[in-house]
């Protein structure tokens, strides 16, 4: 007799006991990552520190490094055109052979040639390094409440980063930002950027590391007294704050001038108008000295053509 086919039983589900469970990795606490910083914090947190803010973002430009190089540089490519200089006195003697001197196509010397190759790949990564170098020396010097922020940030997580590796930071005078700055004077304070920290940015969060994180990362609470301030707000306040000043900078004088009627004080009035006007544009804005100087002259004779329309 045939066999019949069974068909294959289904499976029933594993009950929960039965399952594998994976084990959950436990939450790290504030007092844990504080305890531990170079374990739970490291390099990892401090990344993403320096790229919440452009302020953040300081490095060291090592200029007396980078001037010993070029130096360094500069006097292996002089030793290169003494040697090619040496090479073709030898080689244009009147005691010595006829050797044609004046073509590159019908080249009498290997060696010669061999050396001025040489030269132009020296003299192309020397000229790329002076390039590279001067404009990054262009960039603005650090602030130092900028490296206070970075500071308390770190005092915030001792031992989190090793202190010889954070040494850079005693350099004041060799600090650089990463991005660079185009800020006016007062723009550096109140309006740097895409975002805006507050002054002391980075505050010590000691008395809240018994805090566990609640949300898929474990340690989201390293960043907690970080402060950055919608940048978009302080853009809006600025530049109506501007609008605002620069109204009152237009209109105030012509009133105050109406009611004076002596000239020495009308000149005097004209005068402090005038020099407030250019210590707000050069301040406030990014304007160069020459245009800072035209706007300013602009504005004088704004004045001057109000006080000649009133007649003596």
């Amino acid at each position: 007799m045939a066999t019949e086919d069974k068909a294959p039983r289904k499976q029933e589900p594993l009950t929960p006991e039965l399952q594998q469970q994976e084990p959950v990795e436990p939450r790290v606490t504030q007092d844990q990552a504080y305890k531990k910083s170079w374990k739970y914090i490291g390099y990892r947190h401090f990344s993403r520190f320096m790229s919440l803010h452009e302020n953040f973002g300081q490095v060291r430009l090592f200029r007396t490094l980078n001037s010993r190089v070029l130096l360094a540089m500069q006097d292996y490519i002089s030793e290169l055109e003494t040697k090619l200089d040496k090479m073709e006195d030898e080689m244009s003697k009147v005691s010595g052979p006829d050797l044609h001197n004046g073509s590159f196509r019908q080249e009498t010397s290997a060696e010669r040639m061999k050396l001025i190759w040489e030269i132009q790949k020296r003299l192309k990564a020397y000229n790329e390094y002076i390039l590279t170098y001067s404009q990054l020396s262009k960039r603005r010097p650090v602030y130092p409440i900028d490296t206070q922020s970075v500071r308390n940030y770190l005092d915030s997580w001792p031992n989190a980063i090793k202190e010889e590796e954070t040494a850079y930071l005693d350099h004041k005078d060799d600090l650089v930002y990463i991005s660079e700055r185009t800020d006016s004077f007062i723009g550096r304070r109140f309006r740097p950027g895409p975002s805006w920290a507050t002054t002391g940015a980075i505050r010590s969060r000691r008395h809240r590391r018994s805090r566990v994180a609640d949300d898929d990362d474990t340690t989201a609470f390293v960043m907690d007294g970080t402060f950055i301030h919608d940048a978009g707000k302080v853009e809006e306040l600025y530049q109506w704050a501007f609008v605002i000043l620069g109204f009152a900078m237009l209109i105030s004088p012509l009133w105050i001038l109406v009611f004076v009627t002596a000239q020495i004080p009308r000149l005097a009035i004209m005068t402090c108008f005038i020099l407030a006007f250019l210590g707000l544009v050069s301040f406030v804005t990014t304007a160069r000295p020459f245009e800072t100087l035209a706007a300013t002259a602009a504005y004088a004779a704004v004045l001057v053509v109000f006080l000649q329309a009133q007649g003596p």
